[in-house]
């Protein structure tokens, strides 16, 4: 029993650490009241094939997403120019936890087996958010060539059940 005990502690202690990177409000989120700081708001983890995070100081615009109960979001089609900078604003109005993943279809085809084996998991790259009901988070993402684009809940059956939409993102 102690010895149990020991290891959840341990454990435990583990994820506190894994998840404990302080996240500190761009300028822009300091104003917005309820406002939580997205995954790449802090880090900058590198770049995909289909973008890269960007500077919060040098965002071209803002879109405002919403992740609704009826498995969509409130926006299917997007379009933005190569090298454009977007903040996404995605707020969950629904009831359960949802999530807000940028990726070509090949990332999120990895994502959603990623989900499948560890269905609990919290999305922290910084291509994506997990959202709880309720919450606000923002991430400030560069489209770096043409072609298309997905946004994407991958909390398992969400992404199987449509819950996507598509960015196309044309040469300037």
């Amino acid at each position: 029993m102690k010895k149990r005990i020991a290891i959840e502690v341990v454990f435990m202690a583990g994820l506190f650490v894994f998840a404990g990177v302080p996240a500190v409000a761009d300028t822009d989120m300091a104003r917005m009241p309820g406002m939580t700081p997205g995954a790449n708001d802090t880090l900058d983890r590198g770049s995909f094939a289909f973008g890269q995070p960007g500077d919060a100081k040098k965002v071209d615009r803002t879109i405002r997403i919403k992740a609704l109960d009826t498995m969509r979001y409130n926006k299917w089609d997007l379009t933005v120019r190569v090298g454009e900078t977007v903040r996404f604003i995605v707020t969950n109005v629904g009831k359960i936890r949802r999530e807000f993943v940028i990726g070509d279809a090949a990332e999120q085809r990895e994502h959603t087996k990623e989900m499948a084996e560890m269905p609990g998991m919290a999305t922290t790259e910084a291509n994506g958010v997990s959202l709880a009901p309720g919450e606000t988070k923002s991430i400030v993402w560069q489209f770096v060539g043409p072609g298309t684009v997905e946004l994407a809940c991958h909390v398992p059956g969400h992404y199987e059940a449509g819950m996507v939409s598509r960015v196309i993102v044309e040469k300037k």
